[in-house]
């Protein structure tokens, strides 16, 4: 017996020894872990030293920058109180002026009418009643047009009133009186030019050309009831008007001003321009200056809010594509700028967050459900988008997205099906061919970086379609077809994987120039569009570390690869580091314990829950995380839609899972989407 005791006694020491010698390895491998975490801290914090100091900078060369424009800003703004005591003192003299001219004219009608009550007078001299009454109307014009500036009687012989019939009436009046020629000039019957030679847009006249240059506007002219209305318009900025000739008691030219649009003068315009009034031909220098001294002051004020359009660009390109989609509304400057290809290439360097998710019931039997609903994160309440592709031309299945762009295709039962690849931002799309050995268990992926591929003339990105084939008895790959919109079409990759699992949940992940699937089997598929490489991946844990079946998914955040698991262990991020060597690092651990304290408000007896819904073995389990995108996690629990943030480890409802459809807890498709302002086609 005291040889069995001794055996086990040494035994026991022996595995002792082997245990303190394991414990002594682990702790230096800790400690050695645990210096590398240090110095890898020391270093992130000299980094992050060095990068405040140089935002400090750029704020200190930011706020010199604004000082300076709050300077030039208030030189403007003496210079414009300058104008407008000008435009003050001006205004008076033009009243005084006006009142001067009302008084002239009423002295005129005066002798007007006294002058003809003297040629109805009976006269003795000899000749007909017809020859007195031409050479007394021949003074009255005679006498009419001497008293006209010399601009005016100079231009007045041109203008035509009524267009040819006009001009044969004048011909026909000549023959009478004698006095009047009007005749419709030469330079009105040559068509000129005035769109540099590309448009076919012509005008009759090189005086009008010759007008629209002095006074900065396009000129149309018009004839309403018999009266003669010129049309004025400034295109930049929308304002027109309209100018009717007419002719008052005394017979005398007048013009009348009427207000078609203000444009976007709307809120600088003065009382005057906002009214219909009437003035005289020898007010139109007077007229056309105010005007031109408006139109000035506007683009003045306008430009001196981005005096430098480097700066606009810099300022604009830093705003989220949601803000910049609202703000094309601003003018039709801003968007044609932020419309602009090289703009949306410089905006889409500066990474943005998903603003929500897209979630769409899986097919039933043989038969797509085509409703697609819309879960924006931001905000407060509860909100669920159900027409966010209403500008599709049909019901359609979401497959992908990466950068703003979604890939979709059309529904089964479509008589044409087609693939759409479109920006649900400004609601463009494209069609493309539709492979011919699409089937229900295959996989589509998009793979577009529009920082990495060109969009300055079009958008290029390509296609995946991940098929499984049988290579004869009973053996299955995983076989890869490519659509590249350099070649516009379809070709079979000579790369196959041999992978008996099927794809699961979020399918396609485009991170890094490369599309990663989550298979069924504790495996991730990678393949490479550029190079044409694909790759088994291991989970970074294996299936028997675990006590029941954990649920997990995939995503992207930091332009690195994560990998989601929830299971009785808590909630784990692992990133990918190395795809070669399967090689993972945990991010982030919480315990269920951890996750309820910090959340009792939402969450309660996890624990629990999960152990029960697995020993039942019901299917889906009580928590399931859909979908993971910068640093977001969409899961549901229970009957609900959660949305949890690693950062704060906050939890947030967002909706709840009867809102979504008919049987939104069997696999749905859950798609995170970013906004962007690529453009299509």
């Amino acid at each position: 017996m005291e040889a069995l005791y001794s055996k086990l006694y040494n035994k026991y020491t022996k595995l002792k020894k082997e245990k303190e010698s394991k414990l002594e390895q682990l702790n230096r491998d800790q400690e050695v872990k645990f210096v590398n975490y240090a110095a890898a801290a020391d270093e992130m914090i000299l980094y992050l030293k060095s990068e405040n100091d140089r935002l400090r900078d750029q704020v200190d060369e930011l706020k010199s920058e604004l000082a300076f424009i709050r300077s030039s800003k208030d030189e403007q703004e003496v210079q414009y109180q300058k104008l407008l005591m000008e435009e003050n003192q001006k205004n008076k003299e033009l009243s005084e002026e006006i009142v001067k001219l009302k008084k002239l004219e009423q002295d005129g009608t005066c002798d007007s009418r006294h002058e003809k009550f003297e040629s109805r007078q009976p006269n003795t001299d000899t000749g007909s009643p017809d020859e007195v009454a031409g050479s007394s109307l021949s003074a009255m014009k005679s006498k009419k047009r001497k008293s006209l500036p010399a601009t005016e009687r100079t231009a007045a012989p041109h203008i035509n009133m009524e267009g040819d019939n006009a001009a044969d009436k004048c011909s026909d009046r000549n023959g009478v009186g004698g006095t009047l020629n009007i005749q419709r000039p030469v330079c009105c019957q040559r068509k000129v030019d005035t769109s540099g030679g590309d448009a076919t847009e012509t005008v009759n006249c090189v005086f009008q050309v010759l007008v629209e240059f002095v006074v900065g506007m396009k000129l149309s002219f018009v004839t309403q009831k018999e009266e003669l209305c010129i049309s004025a318009l400034h295109q930049s900025s929308g304002y027109s008007f309209s100018l009717t000739w007419t002719n008052n008691s005394c017979g005398e030219g007048e013009l009348v001003y009427h207000l078609s649009s203000l444009g976007t003068f709307e809120r600088v315009a003065p009382e005057w321009m906002r009214e219909t009034m009437m003035f005289s031909t020898s007010m139109c220098p007077v007229f056309f200056e105010r005007v031109s001294r408006v139109i000035k002051v506007s683009l003045q004020k306008r430009e001196l809010w981005f005096s430098n359009e480097d700066i606009q660009i810099d300022v604009l390109s830093r705003l989220s594509a949601k803000i910049l989609n609202r703000m094309k509304c601003v003018s039709k400057e801003w968007k044609c700028l932020i419309s602009d290809r090289s703009f949306v290439r410089l905006q889409v360097k500066n990474t943005e967050t998903a603003k929500g998710f897209f979630f769409q019931e899986s097919q039933w039997s043989n038969t797509d459900i085509g409703f697609i609903n819309y879960i924006p994160v931001e905000g407060e309440g509860e909100k669920v988008w159900r027409t966010v592709f209403n500008f599709l031309p049909e019901k359609v299945i979401i497959l992908s997205s990466i950068n703003g762009l979604m890939c979709c295709r059309s529904c089964f039962s479509s008589l044409d099906p087609r693939i759409y690849v479109c920006n649900p931002l400004n609601k463009q799309w494209i069609t493309l061919q539709w492979p011919h050995l699409f089937k229900s268990s295959s996989s589509l992926a998009l793979a577009f970086d529009p920082v990495q591929n060109p969009i300055d003339a079009s958008t290029a990105f390509k296609l995946v379609l991940v098929s499984d084939t049988m290579t004869g008895g009973e053996d299955y790959h995983l076989s890869f077809d490519i659509y590249s919109t350099e070649t516009g079409k379809w070709k079979r990759s000579n790369e196959f994987c041999q992978c008996k699992h099927k794809l699961i949940k979020n399918k396609g992940i485009f991170v890094d120039e490369r599309l990663y699937w989550l298979t069924d089997g504790y495996q991730i598929l990678m393949f490479h569009p550029q190079i044409e490489l694909s790759w088994l991946i291991t989970a970074p844990l294996p299936a028997t570390y675990f006590r029941s079946i954990p649920e997990m998914c995939i995503g992207e955040s930091k332009g690195r690869l994560c990998y989601v698991i929830i299971s009785e262990d808590g909630l784990q991020l692992w990133v990918l580091e190395d795809y070669f060597a399967s090689q993972w690092a945990l991010n982030t651990c919480i315990t269920l314990k951890e996750l309820e304290r910090e959340n009792s408000s939402v969450l309660s007896n996890i624990s629990k829950k999960m152990a029960s819904s697995i020993n039942r073995g019901t299917l889906p389990h009580w928590i399931d995380p859909l979908a993971f995108k910068d640093g977001m996690l969409f899961v549901r629990v229970a009957t609900s839609i959660y949305l949890f943030r690693f950062e704060t480890r906050k939890i947030k409802k967002l909706t709840e899972i009867s809102m979504l459809g008919l049987n939104p807890m069997d696999s749905p498709t859950v798609i995170p989407y970013t906004m962007s302002l690529v453009p299509l086609g």
